[in-house]
């Protein structure tokens, strides 16, 4: 074994997370705190040429030699059959800049690696390099300082299995079987230095959001495991739809549901899975920072608010430089007095079959004990009942939390027919967007037009734990649990509960409203399709797997000419009909105009709308359905309306402000002045809405996951019912 020593920093490497992108034989390091714009380039050093970086554990990079020259493998065996194939490793850390070099070892043409893990860092007693090869199930390790590589085979059933997720916990080796998900413990400290492995029976938890694809890591955090869920979307599985997080019990061996990490920050980057402490790291807690396959950008999770930030590491390096994460060992697992407590996810609320639920009125001597809270309480009813008819979204709600005067005023207007007289603009008043805060029964409405945020508790916590799904005419649907869904109208606070569903909520994948708000449609991932009319008590399902090959839907369905559509990842529109007899069809001539990264349909003045956007915004094209002639034609000018586009639902409707025509709003804002970003098809460019700043892509933005558009509708009508 070879070591060589470098030039230390006296002061020890610095107290943040570093990335490190490699650019052919250029290199940047530089540290997390610093990303962003251009970034001090060097020239790849020596002990990295000719080498690909494995991974990263404990700030060294686990280095492969790209080439094995034939004269050093008659060096290191020269009785070894010449098919067999050569592996020679090294580490090296980029911040001490040590380089040990350790011996080589050869496997069979069908043997295949796939797993690998440090378990500590080099100089400790139990420090080992190991690797998991596949197709002949056995470990493949290295205990730094010894002579040779040891091949141990694995005895146990490994025939539809294999392991995966390594991860070192309070000096513990884990990692799981791949399909049934079972936890398997490593002993490394037997006496005859073989490993010897416990299994136990922990199911892998399952998200409750579907996903084309989903992406787990497991990582360690002061002493404790934890499964992080990134899933994804998309026609190349690069947009992030939700990230899901769950701690390891390890008293019953089951895994619970995290909600918050509060000071603790986690980072998947590349194949490095580490976690850090917040305070005094530079970083921010309660996020995670993540990378996605052959993209340069790094994202983050803030897990407070649901938003996804992505930023570029260092503008001046090729689009293919990928960053590797080096985090250096400086974890303390006995920090006295730390709080390790976390805040798990809740039970479910069931909500019961198919009701009308409404808000009772404050009785009498409530509505007589508010008479000493405040002047409006001193107000005759209908004085009340004046005021809050006049006043529009945002001053009304602030209006019925004064006190149960108001509350009991404002109530019994009929918006749609009387708070609405001399009022007639009142359809192009702005969108909000809608979230709940962590699973509570308070619901925030945002204007980012108007700078107007509040804060609204819902009555009886009838909204406790729900999510938001679709929205359509101001009508919210809600799904709480896997199996319950209901609609419900943030404005006159109208809730209708639909009949349990057919299947679990983890197998849909699209969900849309009709107009009038009459059938709500769901598409599941067994190419089926269950719907519903409010006036029925049960769902049907409908089964089109005879149709659609194996692709997955890549948009929200659009509700259009009394049909659904919506687009396949190969570009295929499909059409749906509820009718006598369910109408479905794949409109194979008409494909999509050209390749995506994300797609959204919606109607706009008679016309069926498709936006088109490339990777994180690089561009972004309109086009409308020529139903003559079965073609797309590109749009380039929306005249006087605006589009909201959300991963929910997307709608259009006339601009609010004449220097709003001719928009696209995104859920997305300006990291530097927390505006809301849009596309101007008269310039061709990104904006910040208020400052007019040119962005030429989403980067240095964050895009709110769960969060909505909520159309300006005052509509109490469902289905013709109250």
């Amino acid at each position: 074994m070879e070591v060589k020593e470098g030039c230390r920093n006296n002061q020890g490497p610095p107290p943040s997370p570093h990335l490190l992108c490699l650019d052919g034989e250029k290199m940047a390091l530089f540290s997390i705190t610093q990303i962003g714009g251009e970034k001090d380039v060097k020239t790849t050093p020596p002990e990295l040429r000719g080498k690909k970086v494995i991974t990263s554990c404990h700030g060294w990079l686990i280095l492969r030699d790209v080439d094995v020259d034939v004269d050093e493998k008659e060096e290191y065996n020269a009785d070894v059959d010449e098919e067999e194939e050569y592996y020679h490793y090294s580490l090296w850390n980029p911040l001490t800049l040590e380089f040990i070099c350790l011996p080589a070892f050869h496997l069979k043409p069908e043997q295949e690696l796939r797993e690998c893990i440090l378990t500590s860092p080099p100089g400790n007693d139990d420090s080992m390099l190991l690797f998991f090869e596949k197709k002949v199930p056995s470990f493949i390790f290295y205990r730094i300082g010894d002579e040779h590589w040891t091949h141990q085979p694995i005895t146990a059933d490994f025939e539809t299995d294999y392991l995966t997720n390594f991860v070192v916990c309070n000096g513990t080796l884990y990692c799981s079987t791949d399909k049934r998900g079972n936890i398997v413990r490593i002993d490394t400290s037997a006496s005859d230095r073989h490993l010897l492995l416990v299994f136990f029976d922990a199911s892998r938890p399952e998200p409750r959001e579907f996903a084309v694809c989903d992406i787990l890591y497991r990582a360690e955090s002061f002493g404790e495991l934890f499964e992080i869920h990134v899933l994804l979307e998309g026609t190349l599985w690069n947009k992030v739809h939700a990230l899901e997080v769950f701690r390891l019990d390890f008293s019953s061996m089951e895994w619970r549901r995290v909600e918050s990490f509060e000071d603790r920050a986690f980072f998947l980057v590349g194949r490095s899975f580490f976690s850090c402490q917040a305070i005094g790291s530079g970083v921010k807690g309660n996020h995670v920072y993540f990378t996605l396959s052959e993209d340069r950008s790094l994202y983050s999770f803030n897990m407070e608010d649901k938003t996804v930030s992505v930023a570029l590491p260092c503008s001046n390096l090729s689009i293919s430089c990928e960053p590797i994460l080096l985090l250096p060992d400086l974890r303390n697992d006995n920090i006295e007095g730390k709080n390790n407590d976390l805040d798990v996810g809740r039970k479910v609320i069931k909500s019961e079959k198919r009701q009308v639920v409404k808000r009772p009125p404050p009785t009498e001597a409530e509505a007589e004990a508010e008479t000493a809270m405040g002047d409006f309480g001193k107000l005759p009813l209908d004085m009340v009942f004046e005021i809050g008819r006049c006043l529009i979204l945002g001053d009304y709600m602030n209006f019925r939390a004064v006190n149960k005067m108001c509350h009991l005023a404002a109530p019994s207007i009929q918006w749609r027919r009387v708070g609405l007289k001399g009022f007639t603009d009142y359809n192009c008043l702005p969108p909000w967007f809608t979230s709940f805060k962590k699973g509570d029964a308070i619901c925030n409405f945002f204007s980012p037009f108007r700078a107007e945020n509040y804060f609204v508790s819902i009555p009886n916590n009838e909204l406790k734990d729900a999510k938001m799904c679709y929205s359509r005419d101001g009508w919210c649907l809600m799904l709480r649990g896997q199996s319950s869904l209901f609609l419900w109208n943030p404005i006159v606070e109208g809730i209708f509960v639909l009949p349990d569903l057919l299947c679990k909520w983890d197998q849909v994948v699209g969900c849309s409203i009709s107009s009038f708000i009459d059938s709500v449609v769901l598409i599941r991932d067994d190419f089926s399709i269950d719907f519903i009319f409010l006036e029925e008590s049960e769902w049907s399902s409908f089964s089109i797997s005879g149709s659609c090959d194996h692709y997955f839907w890549v948009s929200i369905p659009a509700f259009y000419e009394g049909a659904f559509y919506f687009f396949f990842e190969d570009g295929n529109l499909a059409i749906f009909k509820i009718e006598e007899e369910p109408f479905f069809q794949i409109l194979k001539q008409l494909k999509s105009p050209c390749s995506f990264h994300q797609i959204f349909l919606l109607q706009c003045d008679g016309m069926l709308l498709s936006v088109l956007v490339g990777f994180l915004g690089e561009w972004i094209l309109v086009f409308k359905l020529d139903f003559s002639k079965m073609a797309w034609v590109e749009v380039e000018n929306l005249g006087k309306n605006t589009l909201f586009i959300s991963r929910f639902s997307s709608f259009s409707m006339r601009a609010p402000s004449p220097e709003m025509e001719n928009r696209i709003y995104f859920p997305r804002f300006y990291e530097k002045d927390g505006n809301i970003i849009y596309y101007s098809l008269s310039t061709g460019k990104l904006h910040s809405h208020g400052t007019e700043e040119v962005l030429e892509n989403f980067y240095n933005t964050k895009e709110k996951l769960s969060s909505n558009w909520i159309e300006p509708s005052w509509n109490w009508d469902v289905y013709n019912g109250s």
